[in-house]
């Protein structure tokens, strides 16, 4: 066997046994319970799709009373509703239908760092694309959507596949990898805004949109089904969500958190790339700026770090931009001695992997990565609950909405809509027992102040989770 076939046998053999270890170490920090808006949302609606149906159910006519609509869903023409796009749940119930649900977001890791691993190569060298993976794999972020039960990172998966597809001149099959990353998340459409020029220089237009008009299809038949019309998601007012208010305030949150989270060498590297206008640099900037630039101006985010999620399907081009810095530097040094440039790449190379022990540093800090039980506590809870209460009551709550529901059987509603005073009433005229379990940030809450104005509230028991006390209470009607 030659050097060069002996050589290439050992660094496929060494990077397929990193893939397998990157799977094991998500798949054993994966998470395995739901509760809360997001992670509920998706599960439940995964299981709504097992059945064969979109709309949830609930115990009381949530025409009536739309209190009892559960975080993740929508009141929409007298039914429950998901709130969240289709491509991320329908994953679920396919693994679901054989007890793996929760490995899709450490599967969707594994095939992300792949599609990193492609993408670089293409652009430079294959141990150039093998080092700033293994930097993608530990990057907090990217842990977070590969152990979460996110859309986030499978967003990001579908954006690459669909490059990485165009890149390799598989038009049709990337056309559909693009219609499936709009169906988990629609803003991806940004990302097809800036492949639009593109694909009218190749002349290729045409064809793409052929390829994507069934899967592109498909959706827009289920957007009209659910909401009306193929453009209405389960979002419901898009333009609402955007504030030109928060845009100072957010740019500067996202930019601190990309600097703590990816270090200072990763950030000079995409400079020294756009400095030198390396290739495709003007797209891949573009790439990450238009995803930026847009949730500068979203409502939500700004305050914590996990909000950086929002730019998931952003950062690969960041990390495209990285590398080919990284590769331009060595080029340089090209001309110097054997021991200088010896010294200089090993300091560079060093300086890379310093960085992802900062990144696994930085994450454990988060307290949410690294770590298996995260979400436990919607789980332990909920059965705490429910060992204190008749089946036949309800219980009222804000982050335990969705995990009373499918850890207990419980009726719960939505605490804080104006329609539980309703609710309560009616429940308690049945003979029927209501209960209140106030998370630590809503004690001042309007409506939560008008539950106790309105009712006797008896003190039922405590716990100390989600960062400050947790008080339950029994309501009963005030005397007339």
């Amino acid at each position: 066997m030659d050097k060069e076939k002996r050589s290439k046998y050992i660094f496929y053999g060494l990077l397929i046994t990193f893939f397998i270890l990157i799977f094991l170490i998500y798949a054993n920090h994966r998470q395995r319970y739901v509760g809360a808006c997001d992670w509920y949302g998706y599960f439940q609606e995964s299981l709504l799709f097992k059945e064969g149906r979109v709309s949830l159910e609930t115990k009381y006519p949530s025409v009536q009373y739309p209190s009892v609509t559960p975080l993740g869903f929508y009141l929409i023409n007298g039914k429950n509703l998901p709130q969240y796009p289709p491509g991320f749940p329908l994953l679920l119930a396919i693994f679901g239908f054989v007890g793996l649900e929760f490995y899709v977001t450490p599967l969707i890791g594994l095939l992300t760092a792949i599609m990193i691993f492609l993408n670089i190569k293409l652009l430079t060298d294959r141990w150039t694309a093998f080092l700033f993976t293994v930097i993608w794999s530990v990057f907090p972020i990217a842990v977070y959507g590969s152990t979460s039960i996110m859309s986030d990172l499978v967003a990001t998966f579908f954006v690459l596949l669909a490059y990485y597809l165009y890149k390799t001149e598989k038009v049709t099959l990337s056309a559909i990898a693009m219609a499936y990353a709009l169906a988990v998340r629609p803003s991806n459409l940004l990302f097809a805004v800036l492949l639009l020029p593109i694909l009218i220089k190749d002349k290729k237009l045409w064809k793409y949109c052929l390829g994507g008009i069934v899967p592109a299809g498909l959706y827009g038949i289920y957007n009209w089904i659910l909401y009306g019309a193929p453009w209405r998601t389960g979002y419901q007012s898009f333009t609402a969500e955007l504030m030109k208010e928060v845009f100072p305030s957010h740019l500067m949150f996202y930019l601190k958190e990309i600097f703590w989270q990816a270090g200072p060498v990763l950030i000079l590297l995409a400079l020294y790339a756009i400095w030198k206008r390396e290739k495709n640099w003007v797209f891949y900037t573009s790439w990450f700026g238009i995803f930026l630039l847009f949730y500068c101006f979203w409502r939500s985010g700004g305050d914590v770090w996990w909000w950086t999620r929002f730019l998931l399907p952003a950062f690969p081009a960041f990390f495209f931009l990285a590398a080919l810095g990284y590769k331009r530097l060595i080029s340089q040094i090209k001309e110097k001695t054997w021991a200088f440039k010896r010294a200089v790449i090993v300091c560079l190379i060093g300086s890379i992997f310093l960085t992802g022990g900062y990144m696994v540093y930085r994450g454990r800090g988060y307290n949410m990565l690294w770590v298996r039980d995260l979400g436990k506590v919607y789980y332990t809870l909920s059965n705490n609950v429910a060992a204190l209460v008749p089946p036949d009551s309800i219980v009222g709550s804000v982050e335990l909405t969705g995990s009373l529901r499918y850890y207990t059987k419980i009726e719960s509603f939505f605490s804080v809509h104006e329609n539980s005073l309703i609710l309560v009433r009616d429940v308690l005229k049945d003979k029927k027992r209501a209960f209140l379990v106030v998370e630590p940030w809503n004690h001042e809450n309007a409506m939560i102040i008008k539950l106790f104005n309105t009712f006797i509230c008896e003190r039922v028991t405590s716990w100390h989770e989600l960062g400050g006390e947790i008080i339950m209470y029994e309501l009963f009607p005030r005397p007339e």
